[in-house]
């Protein structure tokens, strides 16, 4: 079973068919080979001028589109996998609770230039973050002090996210957050739900 949630603005009920067309024959092809495949199978996709185009399977959450979805979920987490794990899964087990989920992840600005850098400390108030209702979702860090941080290895270091009605408010107020609130010696996207033209 293929559950879909929801579109991005750029993104068809076509684009999303083409997509779940990709999974189920990959589901199909598993199934004749006598193998019984029960978890998450993560499809990448782009979409182009020329339509949908596959990157890669994953047998797991994709990080971070898995945090917008289970930010989503009106069902526990934990009943949903439950419902996986016993085979049973269905639209009635799976509620979603309806709203939109921006997020930008937070890291160093050595992150995918270089696989190994020295540790980086940084500051962020979590509190003062989480008033603003935006959530902090840590990675790679650990607490060294008040409000102070280190990197653990040369990874994402921590997401800001939020929940609720209009995608682009949130996104808006996650930025703004983001530039309030963010460390400068840090780096991070700034086209997340951008398009581009090709």
């Amino acid at each position: 079973m293929v559950l879909v949630i929801g579109l991005l603005p750029f993104l068809t009920k076509e684009d999303i068919q083409e997509c779940s067309r990709l999974i189920e024959k990959t589901i199909h092809y598993l199934n004749e080979e006598a193998l019984e495949f029960t978890g998450i199978l993560y499809g990448g996709f782009f979409k182009t001028k020329t339509g949908i185009k596959f990157i890669e399977f994953n047998a797991r959450f994709g990080d971070p589109e898995a945090m917008n979805v289970i930010n989503s979920f009106e069902t526990p987490f934990a009943d949903v996998a439950t419902s996986v794990f016993e085979g049973n899964l269905s639209l009635e087990k799976c509620k979603f609770n309806g709203k939109n989920s921006f997020l930008v992840y937070v890291v160093s600005q050595e992150y995918a230039v270089k696989s190994s850098v020295p540790p980086v400390e940084f500051t962020l108030n979590k509190e003062r973050v989480e008033s603003k209702g935006v959530k902090v979702y840590f990675a790679n860090a650990k607490k060294i002090g008040e409000n102070r941080y280190c990197s653990v290895s040369n990874s994402r270091l921590f997401a800001l996210e939020k929940t609720g009605d209009n995608l682009e408010e949130l996104k808006n107020e996650v930025y703004q957050v983001v530039e309030e609130e963010v460390d400068p010696v840090l780096d991070y996207r700034r086209d997340i739900g951008m398009m581009y033209e090709h």
